[in-house]
């Protein structure tokens, strides 16, 4: 006679496969379904790219990276009238995108440097390339000036913001410890 066991949500959530398909799910819909403010949408995939660094192996990290621009695409949301112009843009927010996960993947999953100055660091290096990049594209008169708002300190805050949100969900499933020494 076999036992049944009941799943529940904690069992799904650490379900690696289970995860994968809600978070590339969500990665994209965000964007597409809430688009606005950036300041929060842009904090939930940075939580994303951050659990997907953490949790993932390569695969799904590249989509957790490549797909909420695709999503902002889309929708048309991110920069109203000025969406096509984000096209310019999608190449160097993709290297933001993996510049952090790469931080977590290699800085505190690699080294075991502590989480906070894996952060600290990660989101530092994407503010840096999406605003020197949206720097000399408006520059070059590419892109408008509206661009460097939004790939300006905005984009520190929200991965700094992302990264917190998933220590929290981490500490929370028992991924990781409770404590500031990691």
């Amino acid at each position: 006679m076999s036992k049944k066991t009941k799943t529940t949500a904690i069992d799904l959530v650490k379900n690696e496969t289970f995860l994968t398909y809600i978070t590339l799910s969500l990665a994209f819909l965000i964007p597409v379904f809430i688009g606005h403010p950036q300041s929060v949408v842009g904090s939930i995939i940075n939580m994303f790219l951050v659990l997907a660094a953490i949790k993932f192996n390569k695969l799904p990290i590249l989509g957790v990276t490549l797909l909420p621009s695709l999503g902002a695409i889309s929708r048309g949301l991110l920069f109203g009238p000025f969406t096509h112009l984000l096209l310019y843009m999608v190449p160097f927010i993709w290297l933001g995108n993996l510049i952090l996960v790469l931080s977590f993947t290699y800085l505190y999953k690699k080294k075991r440097i502590n989480y906070f100055v894996t952060l600290g660091i990660g989101a530092m290096s994407k503010y840096l390339l999406l605003f020197g990049s949206s720097y000399l594209l408006v520059s070059a008169k590419i892109l408008p000036k509206l661009f460097l708002t939004s790939m300006g300190i905005s984009q520190f805050i929200t991965a700094s913001i992302g990264g917190v949100l998933a220590y929290t969900v981490l500490w929370k499933l028992k991924i990781i410890q409770h404590t500031i020494h990691e």
